[in-house]
Formats: C-alpha cells, structure tokens, sequence
C-alpha cells in the first residue's frame, strides 16, 4: 500500500481503520508515517506481555536466546544472560516507565560464575506469523530490553486514545513506555500472582470501574476485596474454583467458565437462601453435559415454588426468588451454562 502521497489527515484516517501488528510493521519500514501512526487512534482487541513476549491480537513477538554447538545444531536458552555470560534476573532490572506486577524481595547477590560462553550464544527476535520473520539482535542487548524497545516503539508517545479490548500483564515486570498516552481497557485478564495497586499506573483512568476482571488461576482474597474488583462490572474466573472461593464471592455478577461440582453448588445455594442475596444477583457456570441432575437435586427443595424441564424458582422471603435454569450453546460443540439469578417476586 502506498502512503506516500496521502495528506496528514487522510493518513491518520487509513491508519485507524489498519490492523495493529500491519501499522506497526509500516511504522517500522516507512519512517515518514511514524508521527502520523502515533496521532491515529488505535484498536488492539487482545494485549499480553510474558518475561520475553509480547502478543499483539495473537502475533507473538519473542526474544529467544540461542546457543550454538560445535555440530551445528542449537538449543534455546531460556535464562536472561549478558553480554559477559553472567545470568540475569529480569526482575531486578526496572527501566523508566516500567511497572512491577507483583511483589518482590531482593534477592541475595547472584553467584557470579559464567553461565556460558558468549561466542556461542546468538539473541534473535522471533515474530511468529506465516512465514516467521526472524530478525538478529546484538548480543550486548538483553531479552527483557528487547520487549522494552518493542514496547516503547509500539505504544510510547500515543496522542491519540487508544483502547485494547483484553489487556493480560505479566507476573513480573510489566515493560512500558514513560511517555504518551495510556490506553482505555475494556477488560483485564490475571494469570497470575498480581498487584492491583499497580493497574492504574498502566491504564487511562477512564477503564475504572473496569468492565470485566477475569482471573484464569485462584484469586486471593485480597484481590477479591480490591476496589478495583469490587466496583467491576463483571467478574469471570477461566478454571474450576473451589468451595471456599464460591462462598466468599458477593459480587453481583460473576461467570464461571469451570464446572461446580452438585455438593458445592448446593452449598452456594444454600448461602443465598441464607443471606437472601440482593435482587439482580447474577451468576452463570458452564458446564460441558447438561447439567439436567444438578436442576433434579435443586427441585426437590422445599422453597420451590414453580418448576420446569430447564428451570427451578426458589422463594426468597416474601420480595423475591432465586431462579435457577440452564441453556444449551452451541458453537464447535455443546456447552451448557447454568444460571443463577436473584429477581423480583411478582
């Protein structure tokens, strides 16, 4: 595509409409539209950043190291090294603008022996598309740097509002730009160990409340009482959780991507009826056969007040019913989600 002979304007206007990794890789080979690509606004529907990664709506761009024997063949080294051979720990290095994750004691002085011999050792970025694109790096450059190059040539000094759709940080440091603007996220996803505090010093304050906090591993309890969680639109947890985790949960809408099993929804419906959750309470679990016995065990309680093939009411006091019911979804195969809602007595 020739940009060249484009106004300003029209530029910016192309480039809105251009898909993330195409204008980034057009920045890169076209300095001339590099002001304009940072003025355009900017829409990436998933952003995940590892120790050595960054994945832009799925094209990953990775830092691997490399160490080359005498036959010719190689093996990927997965430890940070420098230039001197030395290892090093990614997380004890924190360039401006950077944002650390999770919580971290300095370690003890690092033996300081030589991991290997730098003249075998070959640093590449990896950018894995149809074909890859493999481009070498100089090895006094560390893998960690080179996500923060990545990083601040990517989304450093944005002008214009940007927004990602699902922004997954990482365990450790988060390498970010200092400068420009930072975007508005529709939906965060934590795969692991996490400082809420640190969220919005890498998002635009308008993302809070936020619409989605989704947890792909086991939230502490903390996390759950985060303002950040509590004022959420929606929670939704991508694993099985456990008894106890369903029964601290008082936020009014949450899913459940795991099943629960009978013994413990039994146990979350009790509570409810207990607690007499608020009207409009809702949550929904998935399950992958329909989840017909589970209805069964719910319908001969002795709250029901009317029931059906798909659907259980259960009397709540005099103002309201908890209505339990399950629908099949197909898409490549059959899933099925049971919902449990908290509505208004007619």
């Amino acid at each position: 595509m020739d940009l060249n002979g484009l106004s300003y304007d029209s530029l910016k206007t192309v480039l809105k409409h251009m898909e993330a990794n195409r204008r980034f890789d057009m920045a890169r080979r076209l300095p001339s539209i590099r002001v304009a690509e940072k003025a355009a606004p900017l829409h990436i529907r998933r952003l995940e950043f590892d120790t050595d990664s960054i994945n832009v709506n799925g094209m990953i761009y990775r830092a691997t190291l490399f160490e080359t024997f005498p036959s010719g063949a190689r093996r990927e080294i997965e430890e940070s090294i420098d230039e001197h051979g030395f290892k090093v720990d990614p997380n004890s290095v924190v360039f401006p603008g950077d944002v650390r994750m999770m919580d971290w004691n300095e370690p003890g002085a690092m033996q300081q022996r030589k991991m290997k011999d730098v003249r075998n050792l070959r640093l590449q970025l990896y950018v894995y598309n149809s074909p890859p694109w493999i481009y070498d790096v100089p090895f006094t450059t560390k893998k960690f740097e080179v996500i923060k190059r990545l990083s601040d040539m990517f989304f450093g000094n944005r002008k214009a509002e940007w927004k990602v759709t699902t922004l997954c940080p990482p365990s450790g440091i988060m390498r970010w730009p200092l400068k420009g603007m930072k975007p508005k996220v529709h939906q965060i996803s934590i795969h692991s160990e996490f400082l809420m505090d640190a969220l919005p010093l890498i998002v635009d304050p308008s993302s809070f409340p936020m619409n989605i906090v989704r947890f792909s591993c086991g939230a502490l309890a903390e996390d759950l009482n985060h303002p950040t969680v509590t004022n959420a639109k929606e929670l939704r947890f991508g694993h099985v959780i456990s008894r106890e985790l369903l029964l601290q949960l008082r936020h009014p809408k949450v899913s459940v991507m795991g099943e629960v099993p009978a013994a413990d929804l039994n146990a979350c419906v009790n509570q409810w009826m207990r607690e007499r959750r608020s009207i409009g309470v809702h949550y929904s679990i998935r399950y992958d056969e329909e989840p017909k016995e589970l209805l069964e065990m719910i319908s001969s309680r002795p709250e029901v007040l009317k029931k059906s093939e798909r659907c259980v009411e259960l009397a709540m006091g005099s103002t309201a019913i908890l209505k339990i019911s399950y629908l099949e979804v197909k898409v490549h195969l059959s899933v099925w989600f049971l919902d449990m809602r908290v509505c208004r007595r007619q």
